[in-house]
């Protein structure tokens, strides 16, 4: 199965639109959106063709019919019948057809997108077949997909698809939460979704389920939340997402103090099941909430209703000839105001701290402008080490972002470590960056947000020329990460390359102790220095 291209590297651009606020599109059309359709898809079940699912789509396409006057036709993959309701929208006079996805997976959490976008829209960016190609049809889980424009010469427009973190879809899980719960500071939510065979996709669905989670941890008080998957279709992965949940779940309730676990199947069918199961096998407490249809019903009409809405109005100002996904399928939704404080932090400019010695090297706009991890519901067990970024063989300067769990006194629970990692051990060095604590973004005991100066020339970054930054659990503890936490690097520039006379270890150029190796398992058992303006005695406002 291909990945779908989502990297860990965003702009602070895209940060910043990470944490505006989301302004739900303006529908002033309740009629008059002629020639337009739309196809209501989910994925089916041969086995039960009548389920919460397609009653969903069912509601969906009566809502949209009445309110907009356009035809609607319900499609699903399995059994597929996705030109069944091309054709009956081309003989309602539809000549744009929105293709409006129901089944929660965002953008990039799953490959059906590739086979609805690219198989069947003929978009050339996504035309990928993650199953053999026959006739020129795509095959997948047993169906064959040929492009649309075999059968119609309707315009296919890919609105954005239904995602957990949507603004209004996230009240589902607020609603399937408050079913069970009935003591939210003594409770931690987890979200528990379907899972990817790709680890990029797979990855994406967590980020997904992970805001949600957050917002519900929000709304209701919880002692913490998490998101995992299951990966339920694929054996040789389900055993250890499934341990990798309880693990998670476990370091949770250790770190917060909470008595029980509200589970709360988000998407997928039997990986809910998995979980639940593990969690009794391990003797940890838990209720399992209701799943999120029919609770869910209205929420999803209001979000289709929206989504809707601004597609055809983007047909309508656009006119599209050929098939496209809107401006909006790539939408970003906010986690925490700590992403609104990346893009702060990632756009200064500090002349205090420039390369007081630039030597020629690599220009950084070649290299990702900047690198963002979401590290909720990932566990850091003793010894872990994380790379954040490997810029190798470009050293480089910089900002880092990093909001971890930290004490009362502000020091964090894993070490941010700096330098050069190379193939040989002997070359390598590799010490703890000096970190600034920022008190009015923090709540020491909690979550703590630092940030660092990487600069060139100088010890103060922990090596004076660095092409690696991680993150390391030196203590003898699992660290897991909570909903929220998050670390991010941006470049500020890429002044040369790690060579002579700019190499670590003996015979490298450089003076003590920079001409004896250092590497990562030296820093075992150290615990993370404070950070300048350490925490203790600040307000946890």
């Amino acid at each position: 199965m291909k990945d779908v291209q989502v990297s860990a590297t965003v702009t602070a651009a895209i940060l910043l639109s990470a944490a505006l606020a989301y302004v739900q599109p303006v529908a002033t059309m309740a009629h008059g959106a002629t020639g337009i359709g739309v196809l209501v898809y989910t994925h089916g079940n041969p086995a039960n063709p009548n389920n919460p699912d397609t009653d969903n789509t069912q509601s969906i396409k009566q809502t949209l019919e009445t309110r907009f006057g356009t035809p609607a036709e319900t499609v699903t993959h399995m059994p597929y019948n996705w030109d069944d309701g091309l054709q009956s929208l081309d003989s309602r006079g539809a000549n744009y057809a929105i293709f409006l996805y129901t089944d929660m997976f965002g953008p990039d959490s799953t490959v059906i997108h590739n086979v609805t976008r690219g198989a069947f829209g003929g978009i050339s960016e996504y035309n990928y077949c993650p199953g053999p190609v026959i006739a020129g049809a795509c095959n997948y889980m047993g169906e064959s997909t040929a492009p649309a424009s075999t059968v119609s010469d309707a315009v296919l427009v890919f609105a954005e698809p239904a995602r957990p973190d949507h603004p209004i879809l996230k009240d589902i899980f607020v609603k399937q939460a408050r079913e069970v719960s009935t003591d939210p500071a003594n409770e931690i939510v987890v979200l528990v979704g379907h899972g990817a065979r790709s680890d990029t996709n797979d990855n994406a669905q967590k980020a997904e389920l992970a805001t949600a989670a957050a917002y519900v941890e929000d709304k209701m008080n919880f002692a913490g939340s998490l998101a995992v998957t299951a990966r339920e279709d694929w054996p040789t992965l389900n055993g250890t997402a499934v341990a990798n949940a309880v693990t998670a779940i476990e370091s949770m309730m250790n770190a917060t103090g909470a008595q029980k676990v509200v589970l709360v199947p988000a998407t997928g069918a039997s990986g809910f099941g998995m979980v639940a199961n593990a969690l009794q096998n391990e003797g940890i407490t838990f209720v399992s909430a209701p799943k999120p249809l029919p609770l869910g019903l209205e929420l999803y009409k209001l979000w289709a209703s929206e989504v809707v809405a601004e597609t055809i109005k983007f047909i309508q100002d656009t006119q599209p000839t050929q098939s496209t996904i809107t401006p909006y399928w790539e939408r970003t939704y906010s986690v925490s105001s700590v992403s609104a404080l990346a893009a702060y932090l990632h756009l200064l400019q500090d002349d205090d701290h420039t390369d007081p010695d630039p030597q020629p090297g690599s220009n950084a706009t070649a290299l990702p402008s900047a690198t963002t991890l979401l590290l909720a519901g990932q566990v850091m067990r003793s010894g872990d080490y994380i790379p954040i970024v490997d810029f190798t063989p470009n050293y480089v300067t910089g900002h880092l972002l990093l909001r971890v769990a930290c004490d009362s006194a502000g020091t964090p629970a894993v070490m941010a470590v700096a330098g050069h990692i190379d193939e040989d051990a002997n070359k390598t060095y590799v010490d703890q960056l000096h970190m600034h604590y920022l008190a009015h973004a923090s709540a020491p005991g909690k979550s703590c947000v630092y940030h660092a100066h990487v600069e060139a020339g100088s010890d103060h970054s922990g090596a004076p020329y660095v092409t690696d930054i991680g993150l390391l659990n030196t203590g003898n503890k699992n660290v897991v990460f909570r909903t929220g936490n998050t670390v991010s690097f941006t470049i500020q520039s890429a002044p040369g390359e790690i060579g002579e006379p700019y190499s670590y270890g003996p015979g490298g150029g450089l003076s003590a102790p920079f001409n004896q190796p250092k590497q990562i398992s030296s820093l075992m058992g150290q615990t993370p220095t404070p950070p300048e303006g350490g925490g203790g005695g600040h307000s946890h406002s």
